[in-house]
């Protein structure tokens, strides 16, 4: 049996927990209200899938013809999104390649008996 390797890589998630001290010296009040940080990442994250739907709108030429967006665009909103998801997974402490890993084993078993 191989060895389960991780979906985050640790470099990710340096990069992530730097990202998150960053922005706990920026917005030392709003980093000091776990609560208040919360609804501020949930904001941020619909924030993110609003523009990454306008980026896949975009591509299917379904967008306001006056509205302009970079290319490339749904791949950048992605991450925008994963780094987003992954900085509100940090705040809770939670274990994102044991998450994911959770989630596939139950998609799978949910899939098997279909």
């Amino acid at each position: 049996m191989t060895e389960q390797k991780p979906y985050i890589t640790p470099a990710l998630e340096i990069f992530i927990e730097e990202q998150f001290s960053h922005l706990s010296e920026l917005f030392p009040d709003l980093y000091s209200h776990h609560e208040m940080l919360a609804y501020a990442a949930v904001t941020k994250l619909s924030e993110e899938m609003g523009e990454l739907s306008e980026a896949v709108l975009q591509s299917f030429q379904r967008q306001r013809k006056t509205k302009t967006i970079e290319n490339e665009a749904v791949s950048k909103e992605l991450a925008d999104l994963l780094v987003v998801s992954l900085l509100l997974a940090h705040q809770f402490d939670i274990d994102i390649n044991s998450a994911l890993k959770d989630k596939i084993n139950h998609l799978s078993q949910r899939r098997a008996t279909e």
